[in-house]
């Protein structure tokens, strides 16, 4: 169990959690991405559709392939407990594709959670920024 006393902790989890999925995303690994969620999360992505679970999401996130290449990076995280073993996170993002020169700016939260020492996403949604 983990200490919900140290108010410092959710915002490191995130932290690490968005950084580990930025590095992956950016280096096109899709099994890797797949092992950051728990075997039943379900993920809200840019498609109208509902994905549960490992291989829908690895089907969804293997999909960018075909933009070539591409990089995320978050900015303005924030998190909070969401219950003994659970934080809610989210972040801005900058997505850039082909080498740079195409930038989608977009939301994302996730809910992680602790599963057997390990801090997965158990829930995931991204969408575009609105304009102001």
């Amino acid at each position: 169990m983990v200490d919900r006393q140290d108010a410092e902790l959710p915002m490191q989890l995130a932290r690490e959690s968005f950084a580990r999925w930025a590095d992956a995303f950016s280096a096109a690994d899709v099994e890797l991405l797949v092992r950051l969620y728990t075997e039943n999360a379900m993920m809200y992505g840019s498609r109208p559709q509902l994905l549960r679970g490992h291989d829908a999401i690895r089907d969804y996130l293997g999909s960018f392939s075909a933009l070539g290449p591409k990089q995320i990076r978050f900015q303005q995280v924030s998190a909070e407990w969401a219950g003994p073993c659970a934080v809610s996170a989210a972040a801005d993002a900058v997505l850039r594709f082909g080498g740079g020169n195409t930038e989608v700016f977009m939301r994302f939260t996730h809910v992680l959670v602790d599963e057997q020492q390990a801090w997965k996403i158990a829930c995931h949604h991204a969408s575009p920024t609105p304009s102001s």
